[in-house]
């Protein structure tokens, strides 16, 4: 399942990221520790760029599924460029819980705070909390 999931999400195909990302949402932890360590947050946080809906939520998923557990894994989320994917995702009103939920996740680790807090996310929060 693990070789599926690599290829799928490196695949580039839109349909079978999809599978893949949900594949990657079912496994165990430390399945998903060795998936990170090959290769697939990048394609994950290209997926947040999607105009594909599914794609975008499939993605947070995964991504959560990630960062759940592992410092690490948050860390590398933050520093492959997921933050402002995600703050276009609030700005466009998509996903908003489940994006203002991932990023409550990631910031939760301490090499974060700062990124996230500077990146414009509070502010931007408050907005969508203030209507």
């Amino acid at each position: 399942m693990e070789e599926f999931i690599v290829e799928t999400l490196l695949s580039g195909d839109g349909g079978a990221q999809i599978q893949g990302t949900i594949e990657l949402s079912k496994l165990g932890s430390k399945q998903r520790h060795k998936l990170a360590d090959r290769g697939v947050i990048p394609p994950l946080i290209s997926m947040l760029h999607s105009q594909d809906y599914g794609a975008m939520e499939a993605s947070l998923f995964a991504l959560l599924a990630l960062a759940f557990g592992s410092e690490r894994n948050k860390i590398q989320i933050v520093k492959g460029g997921a933050i402002p994917a995600m703050l276009n995702l609030l700005r466009s009103r998509s996903l908003v819980e489940l994006t203002a939920t991932a990023m409550l996740v990631l910031s939760s680790c301490a090499a974060n705070k700062l990124p996230i807090a500077s990146s414009g996310a509070i502010e931007t929060l408050i907005a969508i909390i203030s209507g």
